[in-house]
């Protein structure tokens, strides 16, 4: 409108000037050519001034209307909202009355539950409590029965006494004196009858330190002697006859023919395993096997199932708190692996031979390992030789 209002005022000046124009051109010619050139500058100018207006009035309206879109659309997006919020939080408000009924519901249960749990629990305490007054009243019933019988007890007695005392007066007895001897004799029998269940208690007493005593001196033994059959093995371990025997015993276990050597001469072009020892093969199990091969498994599972009974002794032996040593089934003393079930032996190194092993493997270690550099520089990649050398 305010547009509009500039474009109706700006025609009403260019009419005006229009008039004033024409009226100048009465006046003067001169004016009048003035006139002339100003009316169509004006008029080449208004045109233009015009289409800028419209223009922009347009350009005004344009935006005037975007914005009522915009804030249209702005309160349409917010009435949207509102709504979504309002039906999220109706949706969560329904969760959460179902969430608060079902809350509710096992509080009651719980509540049910607990008041039953009171009920029993009180229904329980009275009945103890009355089962306390009924047993209260019955131990109460029997100490009162107790002691009539022990009052009525007592007075027959000290009627006796009255008695005796009656008649040892009239026979010129102290009946006092007879009744603090009476009185003495009781106790001294009760001291004997004390005295010997004490010496009774003591002797048993004595017999279990005794055993406690033999069952460790028992144990004390074992163990000096594990300790001295070590000490002996630690000798014989120190030279290598020992160890020559027990690779004898090895190689003429394992060998076919018990042999010590396999190649004596040294003329043998290659030495094949199979050649010299029992080997098991896939033809074992099927009936096809050789009887060397049955018996070589038969002693391999004769001598596993001493090493299982030998395991579930150790076992028991250590749950009833007796520490038995399990000697080898050899005797000897070693190191074995395991293949397959088959125990094989093998050297145990003394304590100098290990110290030496060690000290030999440092040295080796030291020698062959040392940090590799070429001008200068630290090679921190793999291990290489160098060709050329």
């Amino acid at each position: 409108e305010k547009a509009w209002e500039r474009l109706t005022a700006a025609e009403q000046a260019r009419d005006a000037a229009e008039l004033r124009l024409h009226r100048q051109a009465e006046k003067a010619v001169t004016a009048t050519r003035v006139v002339g050139d100003d009316h169509a500058t004006i008029a080449a100018a208004a045109p233009a001034r015009q289409s800028l207006e419209v223009k922009r009035a347009q350009k005004k309206i344009s935006e005037m209307f975007k914005a009522d879109e915009e804030d249209q659309k702005a309160k349409a997006d917010a009435a949207a909202e509102k709504r979504r919020l309002q039906d999220e939080a109706d949706k969560h408000q329904a969760q959460g009355k179902k969430r608060l009924a079902a809350a509710q519901k096992v509080m009651k249960e719980r509540d049910e539950e607990l008041r039953v749990i009171e009920q029993e629990q009180f229904d329980a305490q009275a009945k103890r409590l009355l089962q306390l007054k009924k047993s209260v009243v019955k131990i109460s019933n029997a100490v009162h029965a107790q002691n009539e019988r022990r009052r009525k007890k007592q007075q027959a007695l000290e009627m006796a006494q009255e008695q005796e005392k009656k008649d040892l007066l009239s026979q010129g007895f102290n009946p006092y004196e007879v009744f603090r001897r009476r009185e003495l004799e009781e106790k001294q029998e009760q001291e004997k009858i004390r005295a010997a269940a004490m010496k009774q208690m003591r002797a048993e007493q004595l017999l279990e330190r005794l055993g406690k005593e033999d069952e460790a001196l028992r144990v004390d033994e074992k163990k000096r002697q594990v300790e001295k059959a070590e000490a002996k093995a630690f000798q014989r371990e120190m030279n290598g006859n020992e160890r020559r025997r027990k690779v004898t015993e090895y190689m003429q276990k394992v060998t076919i023919g018990g042999q010590e050597i396999l190649d004596p001469t040294r003329s043998a072009i290659r030495i094949d395993p199979s050649k010299v020892s029992l080997q098991v093969t896939n033809a074992f199990g099927l009936g096809r096997a050789e009887p060397e091969i049955v018996g070589l498994m038969e002693g391999k599972v004769t001598r596993s199932l001493k090493r299982l009974d030998a395991a579930e002794e150790k076992v028991v032996d250590e749950f009833q708190g007796l520490q038995v040593p399990q000697d080898d089934d050899d005797g000897e003393a070693g190191e074995g692996r395991t293949d397959g079930g088959e125990k094989f032996w093998e050297p145990k190194l003394s304590k100098l031979e290990q110290q030496y092993m060690s000290q030999a493997m440092e040295r080796q270690k030291n020698n062959i390992t040392s940090v590799q550099r070429c001008w200068g520089k630290e090679f921190k990649g793999d291990a290489f030789l160098a060709k050329p050398s």
